[in-house]
């Protein structure tokens, strides 16, 4: 059941990154069709503004000397001069009070401009001049206004004027397909807006939003994300670019509703795929547990059946020494010499320790020889000479349990012999036993005496030595007697 649970979880959390990372990648394409939209408003903005700088400079040669003094006639068709820029731009021309010298409005209209915002910045000095967003006097549209002072030997004599429609930037907006309640602007330097789409009753003043106050102070270019745009109060990803060699930032914004949209349409997408995806991994994890669980009850089975065949396995050896323990006893109980007796009981002691060191263990298949040996020793020091020391020097080695006997009845035999005849008439001495490991898959056991020692030719032919022959080949084991300051009797064989 946890493993359903985990596996649903992990769906979940892998859902949950899918959900978030599609959010997270909705927010960035807005964010970049926002700041590439404010880019390429700036690039329009920057041609109509080159264009109308040429047209108003062409005006200003035109009208000669005495601009006050020109007529239509004398000036030509000002449609010529702002023939490269978009229809509904109109030029005028007035004079150093403000009143209309010529237009091409065709309402031919008579302005009085010298209290305008624009008039009076060209007349105190500024040579050219982008107005905020402003009514048309005539036919109520906004209007931005780019102006050109004129002059004649340095004095003041006039300006020049093209007035775009403020709903020029509609068309710009409409090739850029950010979506609904997406937005274009125009803001000039000092905060104040130029044009905007849609476009907006009154102008305002922005020089304390955001992005003046923070983004603009830290790149020219970029973009934001507003809670509430302080034109209309809709939420938007806002891009904006400051126009090069301009007074003038382009802004275009991206509606949150589109993004929204825009993620709705791939969460769609996604969930075509992923649902059946997951409904297929839960019904799969579903299936798994139930594996699981039918293998936990057939594992659970194993266990206990392993058990009680480990137990009957011990009991089996515990019964197995007790009988070999009671064998013993028969013999001690018969007429026979009391060395033949010492003898089989020894013997007997020796397989009889195999099958107290498995009982007494875990391990059903292979057993400690150390510790065996140790026992083994244990068992024949009670019959053994008190004036012989016996030492042991044994690394821990597993060995097959079937191999075990063996081993213990030569262990036997070499100490036997050595108690016998390596001491003669109580003579002190010392027995030494030594197990090492040569290889991953040798050992070497070595049992060594300082007594008179024997002749080794004679003995080969003895009833002890054939045993030990017999059970070395046994186990695949060589042996050797040697003479080094009494008898060493030294056995490798593989583990």
């Amino acid at each position: 059941m946890w493993l359903t649970a985990a596996l649903l979880l992990a769906l979940l959390l892998v859902s949950g990154l899918l959900v978030w990372q599609s959010y997270r990648d909705a927010v960035s394409t807005a964010q970049a069709r926002a700041e590439g939209g404010a880019q390429i408003i700036g690039a329009h903005i920057k041609w109509l503004s080159e264009a109308a700088y040429q047209a108003l400079q062409r005006i200003d040669e035109a009208l000669g000397a005495q601009p006050n003094m020109v007529t239509a006639g004398s000036v030509g068709d000002l449609d010529k001069a702002v023939a490269a820029l978009p229809r509904d731009v109109r030029a005028w021309v007035f004079d150093v009070n403000g009143v209309t010298v010529l237009t091409n409005d065709t309402t031919d209209a008579q302005l009085r401009v010298a209290d305008t915002e624009f008039f009076q910045t060209l007349k105190a000095g500024q040579t050219w001049h982008v107005s905020t967003l402003i009514n048309d006097r005539f036919n109520k549209r906004k209007v931005f206004i780019i102006g050109r002072r004129l002059e004649r030997n340095g004095r003041f004599v006039g300006a020049a004027a093209i007035v775009i429609p403020a709903d020029l930037l509609s068309e710009f907006w409409s090739t850029l397909n950010l979506g609904r309640d997406s937005t274009a602007g125009l803001i000039r330097s000092d905060g104040w807006l130029v044009a905007r789409h849609p476009v907006p009753e009154d102008t305002i003043n922005l020089k304390n939003y955001m992005l003046f106050t923070k983004h603009l102070a830290q790149s020219p270019a970029g973009s934001y994300s507003a809670s509430a745009s302080p034109a209309d109060g809709v939420s938007r990803i806002v891009g904006f670019y400051t126009v090069p060699g301009l007074p003038l930032i382009a802004i275009a914004g991206v509606s949150k509703n589109a993004v929204w949209d825009r993620f709705r349409a791939q969460i769609g997408s996604v969930a075509v795929i992923a649902v059946p995806a997951v409904l297929g991994l839960l019904a799969c994890s579903l299936w798994v547990s139930v594996l699981l669980r039918r293998y936990e009850q057939q594992r659970r089975q194993l266990a206990e059946a392993l058990e009680q065949n480990r137990i009957l396995f011990q009991e089996m050896h515990h019964r197995v020494k007790n009988n070999l323990q009671t064998v013993v006893a028969l013999v001690q109980m018969h007429g026979l010499p009391g060395e033949i007796k010492r003898d089989l009981a020894n013997r007997i002691g020796a397989m009889t320790a195999v099958h107290q060191q498995i009982y007494m263990s875990n391990r059903l298949g292979s057993l400690d020889l150390a510790s065996y040996i140790d026992d083994l020793v244990a068992s024949l020091r009670q019959s053994s000479p008190e004036n012989v020391q016996v030492t042991s020097t044994l690394t821990p080695i597993e060995v097959p349990s079937d191999k075990a006997v063996p081993l213990g009845l030569i262990i036997n035999e070499v100490m036997a012999n050595a108690f016998k005849h390596a001491f003669p008439a109580g003579r002190p001495g010392n027995i030494a036993i030594s197990l090492e490991r040569l290889a991953p898959n040798k050992a070497r056991l070595q049992i060594r005496d300082d007594g008179v020692g024997f002749d080794i030719a004679s003995a080969s032919q003895g009833m002890g030595n054939r045993l030990i022959q017999g059970l070395s080949r046994q186990i695949g084991a060589d042996y050797a007697f040697e003479r080094d300051g009494g008898t060493v009797f030294t056995l490798t064989l593989p583990i």
